[in-house]
């Protein structure tokens, strides 16, 4: 049992506990007895649990939440709460004994704790991910952060190789539902290409010294050639990536004070690669029903740029006009719908679906086909 001891006929200071899940904790509220003439004073314990939620738990000897007990004699000059299995949800807040004069309203005792429900966090998660590609001379964000912690958690940055903690910038999240977030501004040159961050994350729930750690290490990849005197201003990346380069360059001169674009190039980069083997829905075999409607997916994913997908019909060399909905990127796919009426004579009719883009050798193709059973009229 956890037990606070203060005696005062005065507003005190909040005291701070730290207890666990399905403890007992005992808060001892203590006065004068000069205020036991129960017809003059209002007794009450509340609780504020964070963000907002404000709730009181008993009156004088009425308790208003069975998962409390409370101890009241007034005579005595004692009103202590006693909660006997904590639980975060319900008691991870800033309790209040107050004691207020019937009619004015005014405060003649108040006592206040803050309850911290200990436990620990969740496993750090960094972002952009655990390698970060990083442009020379161009402000990298990397964050760190920990959800489910009771406190929430310290976290820091160390770069590898030193105990130092670098500074940084941290949202905390003010109950474990949400997560704490620390976040490392770099400014990368060409020589830490390699360097390695390490976030740690802990709490006061941990064993002394325990830590939850991960690494990110940096990809600088990317260079400029700044010569105005020259007329020349290139960007130049060493090691290419689809997640962070395929897209659409753009070199701007503006003019200061007026902001009007004086020079402007743009280069659209398409990152090659070659797409996945497609599938078909609604199979290899598709059952059929003669003068019904039927659709034929063929679906490619992976590719870049997305890829061209084309029906024929076994036998024929002209390509099937069909709807075709692009991905846009590599991690979505595109898919290409051939919409037939089937006779009972195109029961066996074979249709191949191919699928290429220009990251694949001249004429290399991924094809696949489906057999129509035209069963029924």
């Amino acid at each position: 049992v956890l037990v606070l001891i203060l005696i005062s006929t005065s507003i005190t200071a909040d005291e701070n506990l730290d207890t666990r899940e399905n403890e007992k904790v005992r808060f001892e509220c203590r006065f004068s007895a000069q205020h036991d003439t129960q017809d003059k004073f209002l007794y009450f314990w509340a609780i504020y649990t964070p963000p907002s939620q404000f709730e009181n738990i008993a009156v004088r000897s009425t308790v208003l939440n069975t998962a409390y007990k409370v101890d009241f004699r007034p005579e005595a000059g004692i009103y202590d709460l006693e909660i006997e299995n904590v639980q975060y949800s319900r008691d991870n807040g800033r309790f209040q004994c107050r004691i207020k004069a019937i009619g004015t309203g005014a405060d003649v005792h108040q006592e206040y704790y803050n309850l911290t429900v200990l436990t620990p966090p969740q496993p750090p998660t960094v972002a952009p991910g655990t390698i970060a590609p990083a442009t020379e001379n161009k402000n990298l964000d990397l964050t760190c952060s920990s959800i489910g912690g009771s406190p929430d958690p310290e976290i820091v940055w160390y770069r590898e190789g030193s105990t130092t903690p670098i500074e940084t910038t941290v949202s905390r999240g003010g109950s474990k539902d949400m997560p704490t977030t620390s976040t490392l501004s770099l400014m990368p040159r060409k020589e830490d290409d390699g360097a390695r961050y390490r976030c740690a994350v802990w709490n006061r729930a941990m064993t002394e010294g325990q830590r939850l750690e991960t690494t990110v290490t940096l990809s600088v990849n990317c260079k400029v050639d700044f010569r105005p005197e020259a007329g020349i201003y290139d960007l130049e990346i060493e090691n290419v990536q689809y997640s962070r380069d395929n897209g659409r360059f753009q070199c701007r001169i503006k003019a200061i004070g007026t902001g009007a674009d004086v020079h402007q190039e743009y280069y659209n980069l398409t990152v090659l690669t070659p797409p996945q083997p497609p599938t078909v829905a609604p199979g290899t075999i598709a059952p059929a029903t003669e003068n019904k409607n039927l659709d034929l997916t063929c679906s490619s994913i992976g590719g870049s740029p997305d890829p061209e997908i084309v029906w024929y019909r076994e036998g024929s060399t002209t390509p099937i006009e069909t709807t075709v909905s692009r991905g846009g990127s590599k991690d979505m796919p595109t898919t290409s719908t051939l919409s037939l009426m089937p006779r009972k004579e195109d029961d066996g009719a074979r249709y191949r679906c191919a699928v290429w883009n220009r990251a694949m050798t001249e004429g290399q193709r991924l094809e696949t086909t489906v057999t129509l059973s035209v069963n029924c009229k």
